[in-house]
């Protein structure tokens, strides 16, 4: 084979390895006798060149560059004296270098160099993905084979715009998204042409609805299902507007806006990989629906904007995605199944896969904490509390106070370093979060994480709708015009009391006051009491509830209140046809649960702990020997007895609230309220007045006992406990039961 010639440019190997961009191999000169006049061997580069398929057995060996020290003095970077082997030189041969030799190592040139590796692909990759993301907008989702069946979706609650028809569910001018990301006002002809509903070629088998799903229909928004989002502030993103409410209509009664736009199925989507994007808009709309009043950790206008652009798609939106799982399982979990058209088996698999992923991503190493991670973490929590995995929630809800305290929540004076966004939901965590805490302490009797003297300067939530608060600012609301978060600032209010309450309780535990201490302390009780009960005094009209009418909360129920209940329950949870759900649309409706029944909570408390505090003042004034146990408990009763008609008064309270709130708005407040509920009739058990001796031998003195009032209502309080505890059992997924 013949050599080529040598490029005039080459000076030698450093020269001919910057200059020449391809693989060049080192040969040997042919000319040996010219190498031995030169003293050394003359190393040149030559382009590497196939060899031919020739059964030649004179073919030459192809040779790797020699290294020309030894690996010891390679690895120190010192000259080596000793010439490479197999190298033609008049020099002396030397089996060691004289570095090796002084220092007893082994001399050898068993180093090998590395070939360069192959180039990185990612920046390649990205701007590949971005091109085939916009070449994509139009391709439609993947269909099977001719010769299998379609899948079958489950079906989904055809919402009143899917109902109504074209012509009159939709606007005279309707705003649709453009491929661009943006928004553009379209025509009302545009606005009321149907969009296909495409199939779905990825999803597991699922049960065949009783009516098929039709071909054309109309997917309603998370961003415009709901038409009571009045109209948004001129922020850097352009929302769908709808007309602002009146002051004390009822949102489930306001009209529904736009449709939503098509979107095309990506397998490489995560989250098309997990659910399909029907019925993940479907979800998201049932948390807005149903759970945002409660637990409002995200920011509307936003969260349903970056949903429509896809942000999922973006480069390095793990956290995004991990988000919207997470509260696509919480949603599930926490609102009975009729909401939804699917087996329980196959929403325990959708939760259990959408929890999986967000678990994934938070077990992931992180740099700064983000108050998005605080908002998966507090969401999670709430999935493990709803599944009876209490431990894995409380453990999740100490990870989460940690990573709270290394947001700042706990300083007011934090808040103003953000955009107004970003304020808002870390003050709506933090009383999320302050709120937990007190329920916990108060249900479970748990020591507190958070104490007022570290976070009282932290102000209350904002009573303003997400649609008048963006990046850029905070406008004003309408006069008149009531935010569906109103309750959320009471509850919270309530909470920040309860929090004083179980603080003062815990101090007095480990220091009990005495003498003027002991009175100061009664006397902030009793301020604390009548605070408490003036909380929803002047508070806005949706959220008035009067349970003080005398008689009627606590009436005997009737014969067949039972059954009618118990039909109603297994109603909600199991038909989805048969349940009226509009009711439960109502935001104020279903604050009024969580509020009115926090109060009495609180309420009972307090009065908890003002007999506490009286029974160790009466203890101290007739100087009880602390062994006399006997005369301790006895002092207790007398003090419990004298607050008895308090106890009875949030035993019958209650009742009216249970009574005056529809069934199904409790049952959307999910377990924590059955557990508040329970915890003030369980307190309560040995309340009642025991009957006088011999009336249970004789029949004629226990008729003529007179039932009292607190009684008939602590009797029925337990009768409705059954059925919420009922409520609980239908959320749990342990039964045997196949719905």
């Amino acid at each position: 084979m013949e050599s080529l010639p040598l490029h005039a440019s080459h000076a030698g190997p450093a020269a001919d390895a910057v200059h020449s961009p391809i693989k060049l191999e080192q040969v040997e000169l042919e000319d040996a006798a010219s190498s031995s006049q030169q003293g050394s061997p003359i190393m040149v580069h030559a382009v590497k060149v196939e060899k031919e398929d020739t059964p030649n057995k004179d073919a030459k060996v192809k040779k790797t560059r020699q290294s020309q020290s030894c690996d010891a003095c390679r690895a120190r970077k010192v000259k080596c004296d000793r010439p490479p082997p197999g190298t033609v030189t008049n020099a002396p041969t030397k089996d060691i270098c004289s570095h090796c030799s002084q220092l007893s190592l082994e001399c050898r040139f068993d180093y090998v160099p590395r070939k360069r590796g192959p180039p990185n692909l990612y920046l390649k990759r990205l701007q590949e993905d971005q091109q085939a993301a916009t070449s994509r907008k139009d391709m439609p989702y993947p269909s099977l084979p001719p010769s299998l069946p379609p899948p079958q979706l489950p079906q989904l609650p055809i919402p009143a715009i899917m109902q109504q028809g074209p012509a009159t569910a939709m606007p005279s001018t309707a705003t649709m998204g453009n491929p661009n990301g943006g928004w553009q006002t379209a025509s009302p002809i545009m606005g009321m042409q149907p969009l296909p509903l495409p199939q779905v070629s990825y999803l597991p088998p699922m049960p065949v609805p009783p009516a098929p799903i039709p071909t054309q229909s109309y997917m309603p928004s998370p961003m415009s299902h709901r038409g009571h989002i009045p109209p948004p502030v001129d922020g850097p993103r352009p929302m769908l507007s709808s007309a602002p409410p009146s002051t004390h209509s009822s949102p489930a009664h306001l009209s529904p806006n736009t449709s939503f736009g098509q979107h095309s199925y990506e397998p490489r989507n995560p989250l098309d990989a997990v659910v399909p994007r029907p019925i993940l808009y479907h979800i998201i709309n049932l948390y807005f629906d149903y759970v945002y009043c409660l637990i409002p950790c995200l920011h509307r206008p936003s969260f349903t904007h970056d949903l429509d652009t896809n942000r999922e798609e973006r480069p390095g939106e793990e956290e995004w995605v991990a988000l919207v799982l997470s509260v696509v399982a919480s949603t599930l979990v926490q609102l009975p199944r009729s909401f939804i058209s699917m087996r329980r088996k196959e929403v325990k698999e959708l939760v259990l896969r959408c929890h999986q992923k967000a678990r994934s991503y938070l077990a992931q190493d992180y740099q700064h904490p983000t108050i998005t991670r605080s908002i998966i973490l507090y969401i999670n929590m709430y999935v493990y509390s709803l599944t009876d995995r209490m431990s894995m929630a409380r453990a999740d809800y100490g990870t989460n106070y940690a990573h709270t305290i290394a947001l700042g929540s706990h300083l007011e004076s934090e808040y103003t370093n953000h955009n107004p966004v970003e304020s808002s939901l870390r003050r709506r965590m933090f009383w999320l979060m302050y709120g937990a805490d007190k329920t916990f302490s108060a249900i479970a009797a748990l020591p507190l994480y958070f104490h007022e003297d570290d976070c009282a300067s932290v102000a209350l939530p904002e009573d303003l709708d997400d649609a008048y608060i963006s990046t850029e600012g905070r406008t004003t609301q309408p006069e008149g015009h009531v935010s569906p978060l109103c309750g959320f600032r009471y509850v919270s209010y309530l909470y920040r009391l309860t929090g004083e309450a179980l603080d003062k309780q815990s101090h007095d535990k480990l220091r009990p006051p005495s003498g003027v201490l002991l009175q100061i302390r009664l006397s902030e009780l009793s301020q604390l009491y009548h605070r408490v009960m003036s909380a929803m005094d002047g508070c806005p009209q949706p959220l008035v509830l009067d349970y003080s009418t005398p008689g009627s909360s606590v009436a005997s129920m009737s014969p067949d209140w039972g059954e009618r209940m118990k039909t109603e329950i297994h109603t909600m949870f199991v038909n989805p046809k048969g349940a009226d759900m509009e009711l439960v649309k109502d935001y104020y409706l279903v604050q009024q649960a969580n509020i009115y029944v926090t109060q009495q909570l609180v309420r009972f408390i307090i009065i908890q702990y003002r007999d506490e505090l009286l029974a160790h003042q009466e203890i101290e004034q007739l100087q009880v020997d602390p062994n006399d146990i006997a005369r301790r408990e006895e002092i207790k009763r007398l003090v419990k007895e004298g607050s008895q008609d308090e106890r009875e008064q949030v035993v019958v309270d209650l009742l009216s609230i249970l009574h005056k709130i529809p069934m199904k708005v409790l049952a959307v407040n999910s377990i924590s309220l059955v557990h508040k509920v329970r915890l003030i009739a369980s307190s309560l058990l040995d309340s009642l007045n025991p009957q006088p001796e011999g009336s249970s031998l004789n029949g004629r003195m226990a008729d003529m006992h007179t039932e009292t009032r607190a009684e008939r209502a602590q009797k029925n309080l337990w009768s409705f406990l059954s059925y919420l505890s009922e409520i609980e059992t239908l959320y749990s997924w342990d039964d045997d039961v196949e719905t």
